[in-house]
């Protein structure tokens, strides 16, 4: 089994983006890991039709803050932190994931923790909520 010492969560609060929470949790709990849920808000983007509906980003925001913040994360032994961005989806999670990836390897292995059979598990040190995401709410 290879070592896994952290696991990145992107949501988007859909029935896939659950499954696929309840797997990510799942490993992180099995692994001894961290796990990182990290949710980003597009630009928001005007309809127009019959008139103009204009979508207010910060009540936007505000309403993916707090679904993140409600999500509950099933085992007992699994920790998660959040992440929140704003702009391009898929340019915030690579962003993430390079700067978690970089984090973890600032920080000392501690030999003997987790289920590896190499015996490297989870990593010790600063943690992922020292990111800061290039946008963030002041919610």
């Amino acid at each position: 089994m290879l070592p896994i010492h952290t696991i990145l969560h992107p949501t988007d609060f859909t029935d896939r983006s659950e499954y696929a929470f309840h797997l990510a949790s799942a490993l992180t709990r099995d692994y001894g890991a961290r796990l990182v849920l990290l949710h980003v808000v597009a630009p928001a983007v005007a309809v127009y039709g019959e008139g103009a509906l204009p979508l207010d980003p910060e009540v936007l925001a505000r309403e993916a803050q707090e679904r993140l913040n409600r999500l509950e994360v099933p085992g007992a032994n699994v920790r998660a932190e959040r992440l929140f961005a704003e702009g391009d989806p898929a340019t915030e999670i690579l962003r993430v994931a390079r700067e978690i990836h970089a984090d973890d390897r600032d920080r000392p292995v501690r030999p003997g923790a987790g289920p590896s059979p190499c015996g490297v598990g989870e990593r010790g040190g600063r943690g992922v909520n020292q990111l800061r995401p290039r946008e963030t709410s002041d919610l």
